[in-house]
């Protein structure tokens, strides 16, 4: 995040939500992932940050978290 935040900017001057998706599977090892991705107006160079989600039993955990840069 340190990175991030030195080349892009630290300061989040607006976010969008662009694309988020659901996958549930059920049965006797139910499982849940859930991915958002969102467009990020940052006050040096603008973003596009994804984050993964998965649900485990009544768990939910951050599994992923990927940055880069938008267009």
């Amino acid at each position: 995040m340190k990175l991030i935040n030195a080349k892009c900017g630290a300061q989040i001057l607006d976010t969008q939500l662009t694309i988020w998706e659901t996958f549930v599977s059920v049965g006797t090892q139910p499982k849940s992932q859930y991915v958002l991705s969102y467009k990020v107006k940052r006050n040096i160079q603008n973003t596009q940050e994804k984050i993964t989600l998965e649900k485990n039993n009544d768990s939910i955990k951050i599994v992923g978290y990927d940055v880069s840069l938008a267009e």
